[in-house]
């Protein structure tokens, strides 16, 4: 189970993790327990393949790096390069809000500024708290579950009464999680999803003049992949 906050966590559930996020900097949220600082290679248990893996790519693409400083992708490309055997590191995005609606129609959304709890089911859900925030709301709490988490009545009945409890205004989730919420919620707690838009940082056109050789070899070109 990831943990979702600096301090303990609270709740008697052990497969979710609940912490307050009022300290949470408004550019980087903080590290997984366990993991490095930036420049230093990853734990094992956080890989699916050893870091000599990456020298088998041509190219590679940060995922999600505009939660790092600036200083922080430089630092991050030059190791990358390093495990790679080579400057791979091409292009990098991140994404950014587009929308928040209500799942249930007839509920008013929360506006902006106003007080949420985060509950999720993904792999990275201090990205999702750093993407609430940039929206524009005060969260107060981020409750994780394990990644691809299928939802049960008692966890929905768990976080609206943590939410009750952080007198939000409602309960801030993904749209890959709203469908899996949508089976299990009962309560009249509003239910908010946030949407978002995929966001170039940097070298989308490297990326795809890449993409354009790599095809052209097998003879295609871009419009015909």
């Amino acid at each position: 189970t990831p943990p979702c906050a600096s301090g303990r966590p609270i709740g008697p559930r052990r497969d979710a993790v609940v912490g307050a996020l009022g300290a949470l900097s408004s550019r980087t949220p903080p590290p997984p327990v366990g993991w490095p600082r930036v420049g230093r290679p990853p734990p094992t248990r956080f890989l699916r393949e050893p870091l000599t893996g990456l020298q088998r790519a041509d190219a590679i693409v940060l995922s999600k790096a505009d939660a790092l400083e600036e200083r922080q992708q430089q630092i991050l490309c030059e190791r990358l390069s390093e495990w790679a055997a080579g400057g791979k590191v091409v292009a990098a995005f991140g994404y950014e809000p587009s929308k928040v609606q209500a799942w249930r129609e007839g509920q008013t959304e929360v506006v902006t500024g106003e007080r949420v709890v985060l509950a999720t089911g993904i792999g990275n859900p201090f990205y999702f708290a750093l993407t609430a925030k940039r929206a524009g709301y005060e969260v107060r709490a981020l409750v994780c579950f394990p990644d691809h988490h299928r939802f049960t009545p008692d966890d929905a009945a768990l976080v609206t009464k943590i939410a009750r409890h952080q007198r939000a205004e409602g309960v801030l989730t993904t749209r890959k999680d709203a469908w899996k919420w949508q089976a299990v919620w009962r309560d009249e707690f509003p239910l908010l999803i946030l949407s978002v838009r995929l966001k170039w940082l940097w070298g989308e056109e490297a990326l795809w003049e890449q993409v354009s050789a790599a095809l052209s070899r097998h003879g295609l070109q871009a419009s015909e992949a």
